[in-house]
């Protein structure tokens, strides 16, 4: 059943090839809510749909698409006035981060604001960063589920006060690359202080954490400007941290491949958004 249907909480998503598999694959469905005495909302209910919206997205074959009503509530929005407006932006943005590329660094003006003792001013760099937010919500990515069996590629990139991923996969029986997730955090005051390596580091340990459940099916190849994994593995002299990295990758099957042999245009538009 777990093969035709997906349910979270009281939400249901039936997915068919055909039609004619859709009503064999809703008569199985429905003999399961009979049995169990299960009721369903007609005014809720669309059948026979090819795209629908789920838990905030919308879901087709073509894959996971942003809800085009929360990408409009942003680009509509004035710039913030206040601290209570800024925070409702973030908020905003944060309900579509896995469709933004750098999310972390593109918000970082705004951070700046939030801190305590700092005036709130809206200057140049804020207007700028919210300009290319709204410019990238204009035409944002279609994300598509991985396929298990095939290699996963995670490219990283970091910069002095965040880090930026982007889990791909290549489409079968070509080259070309779809985008799974995009995913970025600020690294906090001590870890700012980390080597360009340690950070490469960390920021493959905190995506392998958050990305786990993609990444424990299938091979992953690891593509960074510095390699992560042979400082981790390679330590003659092992701290605390390290060795805690080395136990938590341990779980993953982690390859490292150097950019040059990557030609893809993934690696392309996430290094020009996050030199």
């Amino acid at each position: 059943m777990h093969k035709i249907m997906d349910a979270y909480i009281d939400d249901i998503l039936i997915k068919s090839k055909t039609r004619e598999d859709h009503i064999e694959t809703l008569a199985q469905v429905f003999e399961r809510l009979l049995q169990y005495k299960l009721r369903l909302n007609p005014q809720k209910c669309v059948f026979g749909v090819e795209s629908g919206k789920l838990l905030g997205f919308m879901i087709s074959k073509k894959g996971i698409e942003m809800d085009l009503t929360k990408a409009k509530a942003i680009i509509d929005m004035t710039p913030p006035t206040n601290i209570r407006e800024l925070r409702s932006l973030q908020g905003r943005i944060q309900s579509i981060r896995r469709f933004i590329s750098n999310l972390a660094m593109r918000c970082e003006p705004f951070n700046q604001l939030l801190r305590k003792c700092v005036k709130f001013e809206w200057g140049f760099e804020c207007q700028q960063s919210f300009e290319r937010i709204k410019k990238y919500l204009l035409n944002p990515p279609i994300l598509k589920p991985p396929t298990l069996g095939r290699p996963l590629l995670l490219y990283i990139t970091v910069n002095e006060s965040a880090c930026g991923g982007f889990l791909a996969q290549y489409e079968e029986g070509s080259r070309i690359e779809h985008a799974i997730y995009y995913i970025s955090k600020t690294f906090v005051q001590y870890e700012k202080k980390y080597s360009p390596i340690e950070k490469t580091c960390l920021a493959l340990v905190w995506m392998c954490q958050k990305l786990r459940h993609y990444l424990l099916a299938c091979e992953v190849k690891i593509l960074s400007k510095l390699n992560p994994l042979k400082y981790i593995l390679e330590q003659p002299f092992l701290n605390g941290r390290i060795a805690k990295w080395q136990v938590l990758l341990m779980q993953f099957d982690l390859e490292y491949v150097s950019q040059k042999s990557i030609k893809g245009q993934a690696i392309v538009d996430q290094l020009a958004d996050f030199p």
